[in-house]
Parts: structure tokens; C-alpha cells; sequence
């Protein structure tokens, strides 16, 4: 093998092993980010159910409490009023897409409808009537379908990234794969110039 093939080669294996190694980097990037956004959309989907559930969860105890008067359901609710708003909160500040941050955050937007429902409710535990509970009960069943929107939302944007880490890892693996054909390519043309070159010599 002559000086400028030697040369050509080593730099080629050079060139290739940064391509791997920057391959290698990548592919661990993207794995990171993926498990991070995958356990975000986990609990945006969780809490958002969660809110679907005390949606009707408050309605129901708000009635018991106009019944019975009983202190326990009124700390009951008021637990439940807590987590709704804590829950809610979490919510805002973990959403990943526009999109969605739009949804909850434009007006009369999602964030907007749980607020005025949480004031109703703050405002039927100080004095419960038959009129303020009729209102919280029509604004629960307005709020339902609008909470299983945003759940279906965040639903298929955890499949789309799903769909995305597919694509990155076929993408990664051919990359990789075109990369270490190469190598196995100059490997081989080394090889045989230098045969040639012994068989000349």
C-alpha cells in the first residue's frame, strides 16, 4: 500500500468512526428526550382523566352537601376542590404542544371553564343554595366533554411521538448501518490494492 492510499484510509476510518460515534450520541439524545416526553404525556393524560373524575366527583358531593349539611362532606369537597386546582396548575405548567397550550389557555378556553367552575363551587361551600347548585351541576356536565377533549388531545400526541421515536430509530439504525458499509467497503478495497500491490511487487 503506497503513502497516499494509506493516507486516504486512515482518513476515512476517521471520518467514519466520528460518524459513528456521533450516530452513537444521537441515538442516546433521542432516546432521552423520547423516555422524558413519554413520562410527561403519561401523567398530562393521568391528571387530565383525574379532572374528568372530579368534574362529577364535586358535583355529586356539592348535592350532598345541599342534603345533608354534613361537615364531612363539606371537607370531602373541599379536598377534592383542592386537588382539582392543584391538579389543574400541574396541568398548565407541563403542557409540551401549542396546540394544546391554546386549547386550555385561549379565552374561554379550558383553563378559563375550570376556573369559573372552581369560584362556583368556592362560592356554593360558603353558603350552598338550591340555585348555585343547579348552576355548578350544568357547568360539570358542560366541562366533561370538553375535559375529554383535551385527554383525546394529549392521547394523540403521545401516539404521534410514539410514531416519531419509530422513525428516528429506523432512521439512526440506517444511518448506522450505511456508515459501517462504508467502512467494510474501504476495508476490503484496502485490502485488495495491497494483494495487488504484493502480487506486483
Amino acid at each position: 500500500m503506497n503513502k497516499e492510499n494509506y493516507f486516504i484510509l486512515q482518513r476515512t476510518y476517521i471520518i467514519a468512526l466520528a460518524v459513528l460515534v456521533a450516530w452513537s450520541t444521537f441515538a442516546y439524545y433521542i432516546s432521552e428526550k423520547i423516555v422524558r416526553d413519554q413520562e410527561t404525556y403519561v401523567k398530562l393524560i393521568n391528571l387530565s382523566q383525574k379532572q374528568c373524575m372530579l368534574s362529577q366527583r364535586t358535583a355529586l358531593y356539592a348535592s350532598y352537601l345541599y342534603v345533608t349539611s354534613s361537615q364531612k362532606n363539606r371537607e370531602l369537597l373541599g379536598g377534592l376542590l383542592v386537588s382539582m386546582k392543584s391538579d389543574n396548575q400541574e396541568i398548565i405548567g407541563s403542557i409540551v404542544s401549542q396546540n394544546v397550550k391554546d386549547f386550555y389557555t385561549k379565552q374561554e378556553g379550558l383553563e378559563e371553564q375550570l376556573e369559573t367552575y372552581i369560584a362556583s363551587l368556592d362560592t356554593y361551600m360558603q353558603r350552598p343554595s338550591v340555585i348555585k347548585l343547579a348552576v355548578i351541576s350544568a357547568q360539570s356536565e358542560e366541562l366533561l366533554p370538553v375535559l375529554n377533549q383535551a385527554v383525546t388531545m394529549f392521547q394523540g400526541e403521545n401516539t404521534l411521538l410514539v410514531n416519531k421515536a419509530k422513525q428516528m430509530t429506523f432512521y439512526i439504525y440506517i444511518g448506522t448501518l450505511l456508515t459501517l458499509l462504508v467502512i467494510t467497503w474501504f476495508l476490503v478495497r484496502a485490502m485488495t490494492t495491497r494483494k495487488t500491490e504484493d502480487e506486483i511487487g
